[in-house]
């Protein structure tokens, strides 16, 4: 059999660069400086081998703020779009609206420079008087203090936003042939993502703080399946990367149904959401339960899915057996309409090869101035 491999397009993608310094409120500590403080210090290492720290010349809660803002953006970027290039793309139906919420955190940025700048002179002032009223000796630190408009000249939150195509035309170029496979590595990226994604749901709700993976929590709120939901969504919007990105969004659809609308989270629903982040975290499970569920369905790929040995879930002061019955699903190979590309080791994902043959069985465990 010759697997055709899908040819990704990034024409429904928009790569988005973030554009963003900052000033730490510190200025580089020099030997002359700590000599100045105690004479008997003459040999200090080399600056090619260590430097001598830096002092803090301003309130850090001063310029705290502008590192808030940048973290804000990368966020917005990463719950959006996936790694690509160099930069984040961004599905061209989520682009207006992350583009907006740019805008919006850009002009908070530049509001707190404006305001920085303002009381910069005043705030570096109380600063100074306060460390050289408490620490004498150390006053010398605070001798070269740069002004309010070289400081915030420094600030910038700018973002660059641009389309990406094949490098040299249409030809068999060995840059196409990049080009190509740097795309078809999206799929990996969003694999990676979701797994993230249901790491951080499965450490921070759903197990318990002695850290024991069977050891689940008694219940937990429907605020907990947000992370779920997220997922859910990024798949769709990237589900033309590969049509099993749609399936899994299926199947955590179908998954989420299986549980209460409204209060608490217990029981077997509960285990229902321990076990799909579970399987999310891990991307090969999370790939290959994809593509079942694109040829079966969610409910018979849940099912498969759960094929492990019995495993005891201890939620409180109770234990659940979890031992679902055990299914066989033949997948004919030639159906398939794609098949997951191998990635290499050192990506840190690897989804699982499909060899050919007639019939397989598969089992399922701006700048301010």
């Amino acid at each position: 059999m010759t697997a055709q491999v899908k040819v990704i397009s990034a024409k429904k993608l928009i790569c988005v660069t973030l554009d963003i310094h900052l000033w730490g409120g510190r200025q580089a500590l020099k030997r002359e400086h700590l000599q100045a403080y105690d004479s008997s210090i003459s040999t200090l290492p080399p600056s090619a081998l260590a430097s001598m720290g830096s002092v803090k010349i301003c309130d850090p809660e001063e310029v705290r703020v502008f590192q808030r803002l940048k973290n804000e953006a990368i966020r917005l970027l990463e719950d959006n779009g996936l790694p690509l290039l160099g930069a984040i793309g961004i599905p061209d139906d989520k682009f207006d609206s992350v583009y907006q919420s740019l805008q919006t955190i850009g002009a908070k940025f530049d509001a707190a420079a404006q305001d920085l700048f303002m009381r910069y002179d005043q705030q570096v002032d109380a600063w100074r008087t306060k460390w050289k009223r408490e620490n004498p000796g150390n006053a010398h630190l605070l001798g070269r203090i740069p002004d309010a408009q070289t400081v915030c000249g420094k600030l910038n939150f700018g973002f660059h936003c641009y389309a990406v195509e094949q490098p040299v035309g249409a030809g068999e170029h060995a840059a196409n042939g990049m080009y190509v496979s740097q795309l078809q590595g999206l799929k990996g990226e969003l694999f990676k993502a979701c797994a993230a994604e249901a790491n951080d749901l499965l450490t921070k709700y759903l197990i318990k703080s002695d850290g024991n993976a069977s050891s689940v929590k008694e219940a937990i709120t429907q605020k907990t399946l947000r992370p779920l939901k997220r997922t859910m969504a990024k798949l769709r919007s990237f589900s033309f990367v590969d049509p099993s990105a749609n399936a899994l969004a299926e199947l955590i659809e179908w998954s989420l149904r299986q549980v209460p609308d409204n209060g608490p989270i217990t029981g077997p629903g509960l285990i229902s959401i321990w076990s799909l982040a579970r399987t999310l975290a891990d991307p090969v499970e999370a790939a290959r339960i994809a593509e079942v569920t694109m040829n079966f369905g969610p409910e018979m790929a849940w099912n498969g899915a759960q094929q492990q040995p019995t495993a005891t879930v201890t939620t409180g002061q109770s234990a659940i057996q979890v031992e679902p019955p055990r299914t066989e699903v033949v997948v004919q190979t030639e159906s398939l309409e794609s098949v997951a590309p191998a990635i290499q080791p050192d990506s840190g994902v690897a989804f699982p090869a499909i060899q050919p043959a007639s019939m397989q069985p598969i089992e399922f465990g701006s700048s301010f101035l």
